[in-house]
């Protein structure tokens, strides 16, 4: 009595038979998870439901969503009384074969899984057409980008537009499928390949959408079997817990939450500026937003209900930040958020810190707590000082030299809702970050009616001369290194080019601090400098290359750690003499 045994007999119209016998133990005294999909074809912006059944009463069940190898979501299911339940709704990035993983965690460190495998086909109700205003951009241009919707027949459909732009690095490369079809493209080689046959439909049959109706439950039923016959994507061999990787996926998912309040917030001021002609003071805030019903009073509270904390960096909120005091609602705290990144404003020569304390310093404002607004949303004058380009063409065209490239972010756009006008057009103005690069733009279009759409398209900003400095993540105070400088000329001809790096407190140079290097046509070269780590914290390495073709210049930020061990402090103040560790 230690198990069953199950036999299964199939006989088709023609007389043909198939059986199989399966034995289940039931002696484990392991936790163990069984996962079931509502259906097993779904389309984007349709939503999932998985329910999780599991031998333990109660618990948590860990929940991965892998495409192309790529583990693109992660959540967590509360198991109670043996049952989960959840509901994904399915984006872009989500279309094509999607693995979904769950595991939980038993005692002895002993992982058990479960895995389903769903085909997402993409939206194709509505069209989507992106036009850039130019091929190729340069490091910090502005540009413009143009989006059409069109439905099936033709016509221009007024439609909310989700808009994501992504450097492609990001993005695992994987091995595509050669064909012409959209399913060779997004079907995985293993849903291609069946263990078991299905004579009235092909694999590619089974995930195209068809129309006609009294297909679906065939299909569905057919696509149960054929994703039940796969095996597993990759052998698994962790068992240790990744709840450290949860927490910091679960705060970077409600970071973006805020960075994209503080865009929203960001327009509404930029709006409020092209209606009054002025930007709101600093004693005024927010509510004379709130007052002119630019925003409602909900729009400035973060997701766990506190209201978000503003930072001015001068008289009025042409250059502000939010901060929000994370979800222990406690602040200067370890989980506060504050969308930070640096930036300059160029003619102010003030440097802020987080809370305001101005010192004098060249090369404009730098800060550290500051959250720098969209160019678009700065006065015309204030945008007249900034070099348009990132490179300089020509020794000394540009007494100021080069332009400091310092912007990388790996999430350029989160734009949930971009509205088309009545011709179903709609423009996204732009400033694109430093970074010399590809971005992935992923468009989901939806309609009043519920029409779907989605797209993607590939955006190069690129220039002929360019420079990286290839830092490592940390250094250990008093390291020795040597900083890797690349440099890459494509002009047409060679040209000379002379390095130069912006002596900082934070480091001994043990080189020279300008060195020169000729570079033919298309020829990538690298040039080291020398240097010791002194001072601890996040420190900036800035270098400039100043070409006779085309100049450039870059700043990098390193963290230099401390050089020693940690201690804990034991201290004490009880009079029972009791100590207590801090």
């Amino acid at each position: 009595k230690d198990g069953m045994s199950f036999e299964a007999e199939a006989v088709d119209a023609q007389g043909n038979k198939g059986g199989t016998s399966v034995y289940f133990s039931y002696q484990s005294q392991l936790p163990h998870i069984l996962l079931r999909a509502n259906k097993g074809l779904y389309k984007v912006g349709e939503a999932i439901k998985i329910t999780c059944l599991s031998s333990k009463k109660k618990g948590v069940v860990y929940l991965d969503l892998i495409k192309g190898k790529q583990t693109i979501l992660t959540k967590t299911i509360s198991v109670k009384g043996g049952i989960g339940k959840i509901t994904i709704p399915l984006t872009t990035d989500l279309s094509g074969s999607v693995w979904i993983h769950a595991y939980t965690v038993a005692a002895g460190k002993e992982i058990m899984r479960d895995t389903k495998v769903i085909y997402v086909n993409p939206a194709n109700d509505l069209s989507i057409s992106i036009k850039a205003d130019k091929t190729i951009y340069r490091p910090g241009e502005e540009g413009s980008l143009k989006f059409s919707i069109r439905d099936n027949r033709g016509h221009a459909v007024i439609a909310a537009l989700g808009i994501s732009i992504v450097d492609e690095s990001v993005f695992a490369l994987t091995e595509m499928q050669p064909g012409l079809e959209k399913v060779y493209f997004t079907l995985e080689k293993e849903l291609m390949e069946p263990r078991y046959e299905i004579h009235f439909l092909t694999p590619r049959e089974i995930v195209t959408i068809e129309p006609k109706r009294e297909m679906e439950a065939r299909k569905q039923k057919a696509a149960k079997v054929l994703f039940a016959s796969l095996s597993e994507l990759a052998p698994f061999s962790v068992t240790v817990d990744n709840t450290r990787d949860l927490d910091n996926t679960l705060y970077n998912q409600y970071s973006s939450i805020v960075w994209n309040d503080f865009y929203r917030i960001q327009d509404v001021v930029y709006k409020f500026y092209e209606k009054e002609k002025r930007y709101p003071t600093v004693q005024e805030g927010f509510e004379i937003l709130i007052k002119k019903d630019f925003l409602d009073e909900r729009d400035l509270f973060d997701p766990w209900g506190v209201s978000y904390e503003f930072i001015a960096t001068g008289v009025d909120l042409s250059w502000f930040g939010l901060l929000s005091y994370g979800p222990d609602k406690i602040k200067d705290t370890g989980d506060d958020i504050n969308t930070v990144y640096h930036g300059a404003r160029f003619g102010n020569e003030q440097r802020m810190d987080f809370f305001g304390e101005a010192e004098e310093g060249a090369g404009g404002m730098v800060g550290k707590g500051a959250v720098f607004a969209k160019k678009a949303a700065l006065p015309e004058a204030a945008l007249a000082d900034e070099v348009s380009t990132s490179a300089v063409s020509g020794e000394g065209k540009d007494k100021a030299g080069p332009r400091i490239r310092e912007y990388f972010p790996e999430t350029f756009v989160f734009e949930p809702a971009l509205i088309t006008d009545k011709k179903g057009v709609a423009l996204l103005p732009l400033k694109w970050p430093d970074s010399i690069t590809e971005w992935r733009i992923t468009t989901i279009a939806s309609s009043i009616l519920g029409q779907l759409g989605s797209s993607t398209k590939g955006i190069k900003v690129f220039q002929d001369f360019f420079i990286d400095i290839d830092l490592p993540v940390s250094l250990t105070q008093n390291d020795i290194v040597s900083i890797p400088i690349a440099l890459y000329n494509y002009v047409k001809g060679s040209q000379k080019i002379t390095l130069t790096i912006e002596k900082e407190p934070w480091y001994e140079l043990l080189d020279d601090v300008e060195k020169s290097v000729t570079l033919a046509e298309n020829e990538v070269s690298v040039i080291y400098f020398r240097l010791r780590a002194k001072d601890i914290g996040k420190q900036s390495f800035t270098v400039k290359a100043i070409g006779t073709e085309m100049s450039d210049a870059i700043r990098r930020e390193i963290e230099i750690v401390p050089d020693g061990k940690k201690f804990e402090a034991i201290v004490s103040d009880r009079l029972d003499g009791q100590c207590i560790p801090l």
